[in-house]
């Protein structure tokens, strides 16, 4: 399951090629540390405009910053506050809103339902298998081999 996880990341990157192309190996590295899916999704948006690829990149790095410190700041508020009551149930909502933001625009473009339909139905198929996140076999088994050692 991790695997089909990660694999986001490849499909991310290759989209991302031309956005780097040319460019030096530090700024590829650079670029390549802050693939994330808002990342990502913010690149994807900005290169449907006008521009050109330097402006494209300035343009994803600045959302790249922007998304890095508000979430250090994020985890350094919760690692320091903890839970805060009915604000922290309130937050759970963050990650799905994400995700919606990423797979609706895909509903309009050929072949876009259908990608989405058997992507859920993986997902589906995963829980109904019992291989979710906090489930999945590798976990437990990591679990067992902290408790002994």
């Amino acid at each position: 399951m991790a695997l089909l996880i990660n694999l986001r990341l490849v499909a991310y990157s290759t989209s991302l090629t031309p956005l780097f192309a040319g460019s030096r190996r530090w700024v590829r590295l650079l670029g390549a540390a802050v693939v994330v899916d808002p990342t990502w999704m913010i690149a994807q948006r900005r290169g449907e405009r006008a521009g050109t690829v330097a402006q494209r990149r300035s343009h994803y790095f600045g959302a790249a910053a922007a998304l890095t410190i508000a979430w250090l700041a994020a985890v350094t508020a919760g690692a320091l506050l903890g839970a805060v009551g009915p604000a922290a149930g309130a937050l759970a909502i963050a990650v799905p809103l994400c995700m919606l933001s990423i797979v609706v625009p895909h509903l309009r473009v050929p072949g876009g339902l259908r990608a989405v339909a058997a992507a859920i139905l993986v997902v589906v198929a995963a829980g109904v298998a019992g291989w979710t996140p906090a489930n999945r076999p590798g976990r437990r088994l990591g679990a067992r081999s902290e408790v002994a050692s």
